[in-house]
């Protein structure tokens, strides 16, 4: 009845505006820009003369499988409602237009973020297996119907997150799949284009295989920003390339530290083969994210070193 009350706000919510641009987080991943684009399908489904923006950038292996994001220059000068998808903290929504917003919604499966305690309209399901399967329950709870497009939309977010269902097998997960692929969508094209790669991509899959480094517990990379900058690659096009470090030599932690484009920061990728708890690492230094797949930020290469000795050092990381 609670998750019922709080997607039947958010709902409402959307009815009350004629405008809503959705936002997702800084460096957007498959899962996040799908969650953008399943819920603006399912808003036009219900309410089609809605004008809906979808705000971000798009990850290189996704352009030819989403729709492009648009251009708000003329949604920023109406009253529009903000619906945040896959992040739980005002501060990692990657445009900052949302600043203008009426008001914010958010839907997420991250852990609970005090810095939401002001923002009444939210629907989450902490460490579901996306957001999009946050998505597809929110659709259930409701009572509300699956087209085509929401459906392929909502498989993508699906898949990315759960790293074709590595991350997550739970009966729940595979059930919502099973509905998806019932739908007109062609998963042979989704799982074709998310595996593309071009000749930058393999020249820096190189530098990962020719640099990568070991702490007591951890296989890790350090990315400085010139190396994949002179390939024309950006360090979304890069992050999601961290899975060539699984389970390397049967470490439980694997790591890349990328030295983002502006040279200011640090953009930290952290994942774990499930056994150990990569969302306490994230939390304790600037990040957050799920138990096996996180993420955070640092502001110098010396800080890099702090975060191993942490991996290194701490027993309980389980």
């Amino acid at each position: 009845m609670e998750e019922y009350k709080k997607a039947f706000n958010i709902w409402e919510a959307i009815k009350r505006y004629d405008n809503i641009i959705i936002y997702g987080h800084v460096n957007p991943d498959g899962d996040c820009v799908s969650s953008a684009r399943a819920m603006k399908a399912l808003i036009k489904e219900y309410f089609p003369n809605k004008v809906v923006y979808v705000a971000g950038t798009i990850p290189f292996n996704l352009t030819n499988l989403v729709n492009q994001s648009d251009d708000l220059f003329l949604a920023k000068r109406k009253e529009y409602l903000g619906i945040c998808v896959d992040l739980n903290d005002v501060k990692r929504i990657e445009d900052s237009s949302y600043e203008d917003a009426k008001e914010l919604a958010f839907i997420d499966h991250h852990i609970t973020n005090d810095a939401l305690k002001n923002y009444p309209l939210y629907y989450k399901i902490v460490d579901s297996a996306s957001c999009t399967f946050v998505i597809y329950n929110f659709i259930k709870d409701l009572n509300l119907k699956i087209n085509d497009e929401i459906a392929y939309y909502l498989y993508i977010g699906l898949i990315t997150d759960t790293n074709r269902f590595l991350n997550n097998s739970n009966i729940e997960t595979f059930k919502m799949a099973e509905e998806l692929v019932s739908f007109n969508i062609d998963t042979k094209k989704i799982y074709r284009e998310i595996d593309k790669v071009n000749e930058a991509m393999i020249k820096f899959r190189v530098f990962v295989y020719t640099n990568y480094k070991f702490s007591k517990k951890a296989c890790y990379l350090i990315v400085p920003k010139e190396e994949y900058l002179k390939l024309g690659l950006k360090q979304n096009d890069i992050s999601h390339e961290i899975k060539l470090l699984a389970n390397l030599n049967g470490y439980h932690y694997w790591c890349f530290f990328i030295e983002n484009e502006d040279g200011k920061s640090i953009r930290c990728e952290y994942r774990s083969d499930g056994s150990k708890n990569v969302q306490k690492v994230a939390c304790r230094f600037n990040g957050g994210g799920h138990y096996s797949e996180s993420g955070g930020t640092l502001y110098s290469i010396s800080e890099i070193q702090k975060v191993l000795d942490y991996i290194d050092c701490d027993d309980d990381n389980s």
